[in-house]
Formats: structure tokens, sequence, C-alpha cells
């Protein structure tokens, strides 16, 4: 087993269960999004990979809808506008995955994210209680539509 593995998901189990036991909202949303990184060489801005989780309090059934009209319309404003972005701390926690376990980032991203995903309904599993007033979890990439369905 990959050492990185163990650590990864202490980072996920931790940053979850702090979520679940301080938040209380209806959607928690696992984010991979990207920032960039200080320039590491002349003109080269690296972009550094993180899981990024909100909380949603719009209902399940509503973000359902709202995600069906982003897929229908290929508009992911729909449902970006339930994440609350102008509140300066609507990022509940951040994992930075470079180190963890994107080490060839931007390669392999299907396979890394099938880890992660794994990762997630490992921790809601052995969790049930701490998840059981959160109605849906999905992981996803930032600005795309296809969402992955955790519990």
């Amino acid at each position: 087993m990959n050492p990185n593995y163990k650590i990864l998901k202490n980072q996920i189990n931790a940053a979850l269960l702090k979520i679940t036991a301080s938040q209380s909202a209806n959607i928690i949303i696992a984010e991979i999004n990207t920032y960039s990184s200080d320039l590491t060489e002349p003109n080269v801005i690296k972009h550094i990979p993180f899981l990024d989780f909100f909380i949603i309090q719009e209902s399940g059934n509503h973000f359902d809808q709202e995600l069906k009209k982003a897929i229908e319309h290929d508009e992911d404003g729909y449902i970006s506008d339930l994440y609350s972005y102008e509140e300066s701390d609507y990022i509940e926690a951040e994992i930075n995955l470079e180190s963890i376990y994107y080490p060839d980032w931007p390669e392999n991203i299907d396979t890394y994210d099938k880890v992660v995903v794994s990762l997630l309904k490992e921790v809601v599993a052995n969790s049930k209680k701490s998840f059981f007033d959160f109605e849906k979890f999905y992981f996803h990439h930032i600005s795309e539509l296809e969402f992955v369905v955790v519990s």
C-alpha cells in the first residue's frame, strides 16, 4: 500500500468529521480545484491540486434539479450559486493533494480520482452516524458537471 494513501485517508477523515461535527447542512461537496503556485521556473506557473469541501444548505432535491439544469445548458452557474461563494469562509476544509496523491498532476487523474472517491466512501461507511443528517455527498472537479455520488 502506498504510504501516502494512509496520510490522505487520515486527512480526509479529520476534515469530514470536523465538518459533520460542527455544521448542519444538507449536502457535502468534495471538489478538486487547482491553485497556482509561485513561479517555480521563470515564466512557469505550477498548478497544485486541492481537495476542497463545501456544504450546501439547499435540499438535495433542489440541488439535483439545479444540477440537471446545469447539465442541460452546459453552464455550471446553476449550481455554483448554491455554494455561497460570497462568504469569505465558504470552503469548510482543504487538503493539498500535490504531495499526497497527485504526484504527477495532471496525469492519471481518473486513477487518482477513483482512490479519492474510494476513501471518501470509506470514511462515510465507517462513520455513518456522523453523516446521518446529510442528504447527499458528491465529488467532482471544479467547473465540471460530472458529479460522482459518494453517499
